[in-house]
């Protein structure tokens, strides 16, 4: 890997090569419940400071985050009656709210999560989620929002957090300013610190069934339009409720496929009969 200048665009660690990002992705799958919990807390007026979205990796824990802060930057107060109405916290992609987002330029919405290291040989980014990083999340806390609506932070993901950015984050949960928000993402909630877990509401999202993990992956188009609806079903079978494992498994066997092609065209004229038969399998 060539090193990369501060000025051009970084990975982002939550985000597979030919995925969508998150934040980017319109529809949320298989979490209806969890969806309308938040919902009709909002609805009501007594929406908890602090969530803890817990699940194994890869379920739509950050699609369902960025969709709350979606709505949330849409729908800054609960008594509008476009929130009364709303069976769910989908927002129009052309709203202005989903180009903030889409952007990660929405003032009030602060993304915690590991950062790109520069001076790493070759760059990448950092194991952990810097007390550094914490403090210049949590910092927006201290000034008023932008648009007078909600400030939301999304920890993606607190089993990054090392103990010093976990004390950070503790401090600012327990004593929250006035509308604010935090959505913190788990694979292990039962890992984080039980004073942050005691300041939390908890939705534990679940696996998702193969139909939704299939569905999902259509969903992305882009670098996903190549694969065959056979090989999609057959990955969203094997990858354990986890959208993330089936487009590794998909991107595995894409890559062995590529391999197997090339090793044949190089024999010719000779024909690899067994490598033309396992390549048709």
């Amino acid at each position: 890997m060539s090193a990369r200048r501060r000025d051009e665009a970084i990975p982002e660690s939550d985000v597979l090569d030919g995925a969508l990002a998150p934040r980017a992705n319109k529809t949320l799958f298989g979490h209806l419940a969890a969806e309308q919990a938040f919902l009709e807390a909002y609805k009501a007026d007594r929406l908890p400071h602090a969530w803890l979205i817990g699940g194994r990796p890869g379920i739509g824990k950050a699609t369902f985050a960025w969709r709350i802060a979606r709505f949330l930057t849409a729908h800054p107060d609960p008594r509008l009656p476009a929130v009364q109405r709303a069976q769910d916290l989908y927002v129009d992609p052309d709203a202005k709210a989903s180009h903030l987002i889409d952007s990660l330029s929405a003032p009030d919405i602060f993304l915690l999560r590991r950062e790109w290291n520069f001076t790493a040989k070759p760059p990448k980014h950092f194991t952990e989620i810097r007390v550094d990083d914490a403090r210049r999340a949590l910092h927006m806390f201290h000034h008023n929002a932008a648009s007078g609506g909600w400030r939301v932070c999304i920890v993606d993901c607190a089993d990054e957090l090392n103990k010093s950015s976990a004390n950070a984050l503790l401090k600012m949960v327990e004593e929250p300013p006035a509308k604010a928000l935090f959505l913190i993402l788990a694979h292990q909630p039962g890992r984080l610190l039980p004073t942050i877990r005691s300041r939390c509401r908890k939705l534990m999202l679940q696996p998702l069934s193969p139909a939704d993990i299939a569905e999902a992956i259509a969903a992305q188009g882009g670098a996903f339009v190549k694969y065959e609806k056979a090989d999609i079903d057959q990955a969203a079978q094997r990858a354990d409720g986890s959208v993330r494992e089936a487009i590794r498994i998909l991107a595995r066997q894409g890559a062995a496929s590529a391999r197997l092609t090339e090793d044949l065209l190089r024999a010719l004229p000779r024909v690899d009969w067994g490598g033309v038969q396992k390549l048709t399998d």
